[in-house]
């Protein structure tokens, strides 16, 4: 399970829970469960408009923006974006 962690980046303790959900349930088990607490403020269209600010800095060489910085966004939820890729 460390091999498949090291190739997706995460831990390894998050992939062996994502197998015994997924034998205990199969692929409707591996959604994750609601969280609690305040509901993202970033819209769909607020993410679409990263990925194009991302693309663009791409395509000019930049490899790393702080997209906070452009857009005022919680770092937090700008992270989850990327993580979502």
């Amino acid at each position: 399970m460390s091999q498949v962690a090291d190739l997706l980046e995460c831990n390894p303790v998050t992939v062996r829970d994502a197998v015994h959900r997924f034998t205990g349930g199969g692929f409707d088990a591996l959604a994750d469960a609601p969280r609690p607490g305040r509901p993202a403020q970033i819209t769909d269209d607020d993410l679409k408009a990263l990925g194009v600010l991302l693309d663009a800095s791409a395509e000019a060489g930049v490899t790393w923006t702080a997209p906070s910085c452009a857009t005022g966004w919680p770092w937090s939820e700008t992270c989850a974006y990327r993580r979502r890729g």
